[in-house]
């Protein structure tokens, strides 16, 4: 039930549903980088919506079977270009 904020500031290019992470947010950021935000629920914003860095985007959502270990939790993935990097490389 956390809130989940936005890292950067972005364009939403998907809101959806995959059995894997559950409801997500997929962001485009710009120069070929991509954020999707996973395991949410009560998801605020709409596809083509711009995005500010801390902007609440959704609430963090009951783990799906794949995650059940973990517990609730976001899930995070970054792209360049398409293909995956560390996220933390990029937090401040």
């Amino acid at each position: 039930g956390e809130t989940v904020s936005a890292c950067a500031k972005g364009v939403v290019k998907t809101v959806g549903n995959s059995e894997e992470i559950g409801n997500y947010v997929e962001m485009d950021l710009g120069n070929g980088y991509e954020l999707i935000l996973g395991q949410l629920d009560q998801i605020t914003v709409k596809e083509g919506s711009t995005v500010e860095r801390g902007q609440v985007v959704g609430c963090v959502a009951a783990p799906t079977k794949y995650y059940a270990v973990e517990g609730a939790n976001v899930y995070m993935k970054v792209l360049k270009n398409g293909t995956p990097m560390n996220p933390m490389s990029l937090l401040d």
